[in-house]
């Protein structure tokens, strides 16, 4: 209930879209957040990070929906983190497991 206040507060009246720069607070604050806990928990922070992404977008709470910016810098967010999977391999334990 109060996320759905919330959002009703932040949204935007003529598209029902969080506008750019809020969201991408949102967006990123929830993901440093939860990133925090789980590193206390001694968790790695990406599963925060994800897990912050599940629970603000359309499939739990609703809160930001998708749309063409949101679209694109999710489609950005993707490749960094593959980016970052990228630079943890290392090339001695590739050539073991293939």
């Amino acid at each position: 209930m109060l996320a759905q206040i919330f959002f009703l507060f932040v949204l935007e009246p003529d598209d029902n879209h969080l506008s750019l720069p809020l969201s991408m607070l949102l967006v990123f604050g929830s993901a440093k957040l939860f990133a925090e806990i789980l590193e206390r928990l001694r968790q790695p922070g990406i599963i925060g990070e994800i897990l912050a992404g599940v629970v603000i977008g359309p499939s739990l709470l609703g809160g930001i929906s998708p749309n063409e910016n949101i679209s694109f810098l999710a489609e950005l967010g993707v490749m960094f983190l593959l980016f970052r999977v990228g630079l943890e391999v290392k090339v001695r334990e590739l050539k073991q497991v293939g």
